[in-house]
């Protein structure tokens, strides 16, 4: 059995390391820090993701088949601990306490600075998924309304679910952010 781990948390991702069991058989346990016997849920190994040929793993919690049973705190409520235990087939076990601080609430919009009767219209490519996507639609987002000074329309598309919408944009390559045309309001 094996105690050591390394806790890390990108917005609500929680990482483990020194588990070298068979990849598949990783699973993790989460419970409240402040409930220490009640189980909240086990988390299957399929929302378990394996970072490349390492002994480390992530699970993001706001993503799993299970969020809706762990509490999760909501916008505006206080960040909330949990204990988490990661196991493998080999025996593996480590001990991860995380943090987990609610999402913002999303951004007001913002108005034009100038009058127009068009807004501009963007379509944004990403491949899966995931906490990175997530980084790449806000930094999109941001540039976007620093560069424009307001919000325009962000149409955000997953090549991996529509291939066909980055064929027909010609898009070879992720993230890429392409204009489209301006929309009427």
């Amino acid at each position: 059995m094996e105690r050591f781990g390394i806790s890390h948390l990108l917005k609500h991702v929680a990482k483990a390391g020194g588990l070298k069991g068979n990849p598949g058989s990783v699973t993790v346990s989460v419970y409240r820090e402040d409930a220490p016997a009640a189980l909240l849920a086990d988390i299957p190994a399929c929302d378990i993701v394996r970072i490349g040929l390492t002994d480390v793993y992530q699970v993001d919690l706001y993503r799993t088949t299970v969020s809706a049973r762990l509490q999760l705190p909501a916008p505006g409520q206080n960040a909330r601990s949990y204990t988490l235990l990661w196991a493998d087939d080999g025996g593996n076990r480590v001990i991860t306490t995380e943090t987990i601080y609610p999402p913002p609430p999303p951004p007001a919009r913002l108005r034009p600075t100038t009058p127009t009767a068009y807004r501009e219209h963007y379509k944004l490519f990403v491949f899966g998924q995931d906490v990175k996507t997530d980084i790449q639609i806000e930094q999109a987002r941001r540039r976007l309304r620093s560069t424009l000074g307001y919000d325009p329309l962000l149409e955000v598309i997953d090549i991996a679910e529509d291939p066909d919408a980055a064929i027909a944009s010609q898009v070879f390559v992720t993230p890429a952010l392409v204009r489209v045309r301006e929309t009427p309001k």
